[in-house]
């Protein structure tokens, strides 16, 4: 029954993709700057194959920046009206299958003894959610490279979730063969295949710090046993209970023969982290490897463009103290490729914050800001994973989200992985107070800023400073939710560990008598 409805979904999906083919959308949507920007634009794939036609190499000027692999995949179909989506549309239904295969293991209910709420969306909703999604289809229509990113992402995020190493080294490689951005998921999915994903839906009170927690912590007891298991009763229980106390969770053994179970099944899943991490690094390296392989194969036409070549050339210079010549880098694919994203070349318009200020900068402080602006990507990983260690799918979320908030070239693709998860955070979002306020404010956003470019481009009654002021407004918005999901996790963390002294303090310092 699950595939027979993940099958109807596919074909849902499918027909609406199809007819807004069909209506010209997909050429419309080429020259939105939400969708479309230079570095997954399809106008620089069809720009590649045309120049490979010819017999020039499609990297020989600056017109493409699409990896090899892309255009091979899309050469067949780049000349039909309907069929150029056709792998865009295969990497919907991929990343789907991965959001489906990803929250049926994390809603697993198998051997967990405390008490846990009932899912906000089953795995088929989510999985729906993903694949008829307006942001995943306008990025589809559109033939962007998004479609190829985010299906990388989910299928690293699935393989994370079920601490699968090779699965999740897959995802991350191809997801940064297509966007860079996507190896700084290094740390959050070596901590979700170390640790597993956390319960996300263990109870706890919407009402996080009410009278019962005021009153546990001024008789000197705890009355919430949420987060208590019950004493497993058999092997798999035991199993489960010792995931959960890796996990952070506390939890009550009444026998020393339960105790020693559980140190037990915690050395084997701590050995099964240590394999699937080794097994995540090991697999990272053969498919980077594989990647650059393949890609310099269909490249073989123009052995000027070829990386393996330049590399060895290149590490057989420095191991020998030579100098390494200036070009001998620059001229493969690789350079043509990524450099776009890492120097901010094409100062093109788009949703990001990149753009305005780098177009007022004097070239001299380019590379001094160009170090700054991209810090802000990586600045936080690490410190996330200290914080949040109990959390690992949390902190691939976050990762997920500060990516999507500081990329270079930001689109509207790029907020479908964390917009599709987010619905997992129930524990968070069901505390949060300004849940209207940024609906709200963020659906203003998506209709300012079309409204902003239509003055500007459109009927020229505008400048550029109408639109970059939406995308400061986007920033801050980004800047503000993050703020409340951060704050909500960490005062769900005191809860689950019983930590109500400052509840209790607060609650002294208002029931004591003021003095006139």
């Amino acid at each position: 029954m699950a595939w027979q409805y993940l099958v109807w979904q596919w074909a849902l999906a499918l027909l609406l993709r199809l007819a807004l083919l069909y209506f010209g959308m997909g050429d419309w949507l080429l020259r939105r700057p939400e969708v479309s920007t230079p570095a997954d634009t399809a106008l620089k794939t069809r720009e590649g194959l045309w120049l490979l036609q010819m017999g020039v190499s499609p990297y020989s000027g600056s017109s493409c920046h699409t990896p090899p692999l892309w255009l091979a995949v899309t050469a067949p179909w780049a000349e039909h009206k309907l069929l150029f989506a056709v792998p865009n549309i295969v990497c919907d239904m991929v990343a789907a299958a991965a959001v489906l295969a990803a929250v049926r293991q994390m809603y697993r209910t198998v051997g967990w003894q405390h008490k846990r709420d009932a899912p906000w969306l089953t795995p088929q909703q989510l999985s729906l959610l993903y694949l008829l999604h307006p942001f995943t289809i306008l990025s589809c229509v559109a033939g962007t490279t998004m479609s190829a990113e985010n299906m990388a992402v989910m299928v690293a995020a699935c393989g994370g979730v079920m601490r699968n190493g090779p699965l999740a080294a897959a995802g991350m490689v191809l997801g940064a063969y297509f966007g860079l951005h996507s190896i700084l998921l290094l740390v959050p999915l070596l901590l979700l295949l170390w640790r597993g994903a956390e319960d996300v839906l263990q109870h706890t009170s919407t009402t996080l710090w009410h009278s019962n927690k005021i009153k546990a912590a001024q008789d000197g007891g705890n009355t919430d046993n949420s987060h208590v298991l019950e004493q497993p009763q058999d092997a798999e229980a035991v199993a489960v209970a010792a995931e959960t106390v890796g996990r952070g969770i506390p939890i009550t053994i009444a026998t020393a023969q339960q105790q020693q179970q559980i140190n037990v099944a915690q050395i084997t899943s701590n050995r099964l982290g240590v394999v699937s991490c080794l097994a995540f690094v090991a697999a990272a390296m053969l498919t980077a490897v594989a990647l650059l392989v393949l890609s310099d194969q269909y490249l073989e036409q123009h052995p000027q463009m070829q990386c393996i070549p330049s590399l060895f050339a290149w590490l057989c210079a420095l191991l020998a103290g030579q100098s390494v010549p200036g070009p001998l880098l620059a001229s493969c694919w690789l350079d043509k490729v990524y450099r776009l994203t890492v120097m901010f070349e094409d100062l093109t318009p788009n949703i990001g914050m990149y753009w305005y200020f780098f177009t007022e900068m004097f070239d001299a402080f380019r590379p001094f800001f160009l170090f700054v602006f991209h810090s802000f990507a990586v600045i936080l990983s690490m410190p996330m994973a200290v914080r949040f260690h109990n959390r690992p799918f949390f902190v691939l979320w976050v990762q997920l989200y500060i990516t999507c908030m500081v990329k270079p070239y930001a689109c509207v693709g790029d907020m479908v992985p964390w917009m599709v998860l987010l619905p997992l955070l129930q524990q968070q979002l069901q505390c949060i107070q300004l849940g209207m306020f940024l609906i709200n404010s963020l659906l203003l956003i998506f209709v300012l800023g079309p409204a902003m470019w239509y003055q500007w481009i459109e009927v020229d009654a505008a400048n550029s400073n109408f639109f970059y002021s939406i995308t400061l407004l986007l920033g801050v918005w980004y800047t503000v939710f993050l703020v409340q999901v951060l704050r909500l996790t960490a005062l769900v963390d005191r809860r689950l560990a019983g930590k109500a002294e400052w509840m209790a303090g607060a609650q002294h310092r208002a029931d004591k008598p003021k003095i006139d």
